[in-house]
């Protein structure tokens, strides 16, 4: 019974303890994530202040190196690892990322052989040849350190070539894959070494990883606070970088658009954004992290507030949106800019204004376009039969337009009579142009011809009233005895409007002539005819028909005498 019993307590031990192991075990897996924790603008002052990274110390070596027979790798400082590695982790925690990556002796020496046999091959491979008479087991150290490392020349320290060189990454060869920066931006990454033999350096990135696995959406660079004193380039573009989570699908470039807006500036970048000034490209390979989205639109200054949205991404096939912004600010001091005009803007170029510190910092920005404006000149004058012409002149480009004005047509005063009409023949009536002097005549006829002279002394015909009628009957309302001419003053081409109330009526015939009475004078019509002789006499009525009846007859017994005469012969 005793032993019953102590087998039973002893099961549930056993089972209490998997229970116990099991849980501790789901809490340790949930501490094992970790997602960005970004720092604010006054903290990355603080942690750049605390870590003292200096870009430009020359590097000391302990130990010399040799490329010739007998080689050795050398060394350099502590003190030159250290700044390097504090320069890696000053980058991931302003991105928000674990910065306690560390450095093993192991790493260190893979890199210092990889930069030695870099030097002595003078050249830049991650699968380099054995330099001549090199150890084997020297050059299989370097050879694996070269494979396995970010390398580069030409710096004056690694804490140089980890910011300026890696991180930045935006030189022609590097853009459309920014590895070293992904490799050093890495969630993963825990440990890493450094080496330098002359100017030719190597960052071991390939090691052991961390053990917490990253949780959040993407990693981005730059990160959503900028320091400006990091962000530099060499060739005047400095490329964005997003590497997407894994619970992102593997972006396509077909369907992956950014968008980039700051003030009054945007960009649309879409597949077919190929140029380096104008850039997105998207790689998958493993650099440190698949998904990666990489974009360029050039610089930026401090002090930018720079938008970015990207489309066209999903999570298990569902439109999953990326947006944030990055804040470009200086990890010094508070810079106090004057601000000076260095291009002024004209009408079809923008201009700058150049901002300087009195730390020697400084930073431009454009100017929009001015808008044109234009002062008006007239040319030309208008006239009664010409148009006129104003020219407009843009006092910032001088780009020019013109209008016309429209030709004023002709003023003509009343008619004045200078040939009176007769029974048997017209008059002759005149009338001048108030603006250009031009005299226009036109026939004169009599209203009511009888065969009787009219005279300058008496307009009107006298007609004898008869019994039932006087001379002296009052018109009715409706009826006058005057012609009144429209008070409208026809242009050129145009024709006068006649109000009549009598019983006599003015007839058009055609829209060839018009019928009007002259003013004060009652028994008149004035024949305007469309083609208006200047200054001269006009020709008699019936004279220019007569003339060609005459001159077709003519022709036609000419014509009708040599058909006989060439029939005779015949």
């Amino acid at each position: 019974m005793k032993r019953r019993f102590f087998m039973c307590l002893l099961s549930a031990v056993f089972v209490l303890a998997f229970f116990c192991s099991v849980s501790n075990s789901d809490v340790s897996y949930a501490a094992q994530t970790f997602t960005l924790n970004y720092p604010t603008q006054e903290q990355i002052k603080q942690r750049y202040k605390q870590l003292n990274i200096d870009f430009d110390k020359s590097t000391s070596y302990t130990e010399n190196y040799s490329i010739t027979a007998p080689y050795a790798t050398g060394n350099i400082s502590k003190s030159d690892r250290q700044n390097a590695l504090n320069a890696v982790n000053f980058c991931r925690y302003i991105a928000g990322l674990p910065n306690d990556v560390v450095m093993t002796d192991e790493y260190n020496a893979l890199a210092q052989s990889a930069s030695l046999v870099l030097l002595a091959n003078g050249s830049l491979s991650h699968s380099p040849q054995q330099p001549a008479g090199m150890p084997e087991s020297l050059y299989k150290t370097g050879a694996e350190g070269a494979g396995g490392s970010n390398i580069a020349k030409g710096y004056t320290n690694l804490a140089r070539s980890i910011v300026f060189g890696y991180i930045e990454d935006s030189d022609k060869d590097n853009i459309s894959l920014l590895g070293h920066r992904r490799w050093l931006l890495s969630p993963s990454l825990k440990a890493i070494g450094f080496g330098m033999t002359g100017t030719y350096s190597a960052a071991y990135v390939k090691g052991t990883k961390r053990s917490e696995t990253f949780a959040g959406d993407y990693v981005a660079w730059p990160p959503k606070n900028m320091p400006i004193e990091l962000y530099k380039s060499h060739s005047d573009n400095y490329a964005f970088s997003v590497v997407l989570g894994e619970d992102y699908d593997e972006p396509d470039i077909s369907k992956v658009t950014v968008d980039i807006s700051m003030q009054n500036k945007s960009w649309h970048l879409t597949k077919n954004s190929t140029d380096i000034s104008e850039y997105l490209t998207v790689n998958n390979s493993n650099y440190g992290g698949r998904k990666c989205i990489i974009f360029n639109v050039g610089m930026f200054s401090q002090n930018d507030a720079v938008t970015v949205k990207i489309n066209g991404i999903y999570k298990n096939g569902v439109s999953a949106p990326i947006s944030y912004t990055v804040n470009f600010f200086s990890i010094y001091h508070d810079h106090s800019y004057t601000s000076k005009i260095t291009k002024e803007p004209t009408c079809n170029t923008e201009g700058e204004i150049t901002y300087t510190c009195e730390c020697g910092d400084s930073y431009t920005k454009s100017i929009a376009k001015k808008e044109h404006s234009y002062t008006e000149k007239k040319v030309k004058d208008e006239s009664c039969t010409e148009s006129g012409l104003i020219t407009y002149t843009c006092k910032y480009c001088n780009d020019s337009y013109s209008k016309t004005i429209p030709a004023l047509g002709h003023k003509f005063g009343a008619y004045e009579i200078i040939k009176w009409p007769t029974a048997e023949s017209d008059g002759i009536a005149e009338r001048i142009c108030a603006r250009c002097g031009l005299k226009e005549q036109h026939r004169a006829v009599l209203k009511n011809p009888s065969g009787t002279t009219s005279s300058v002394d008496s307009v009107a015909s006298d007609v004898e009233p008869s019994d039932s009628e006087t001379s002296d009957v009052e018109p009715s309302d409706s009826e006058t005895s005057d012609v009144e001419i429209n008070n409208s003053e026809p242009g050129d081409g145009e024709t006068s409007e006649v109000i009549e109330n009598s019983s006599d009526e003015v007839s058009i015939e055609d829209d060839e002539t018009e019928e009007v009475a002259a003013e004060d004078y009652d028994d008149l019509y004035i024949i305007e005819e469309p083609d208006v002789q200047e200054e001269g006499s006009p020709t008699e009525s019936g004279v220019p028909s007569l003339v060609i009846i005459i001159v077709c007859i003519f022709s036609t017994v000419v014509l009708f005498v040599i058909f006989l005469l060439g029939k005779k012969k015949q």
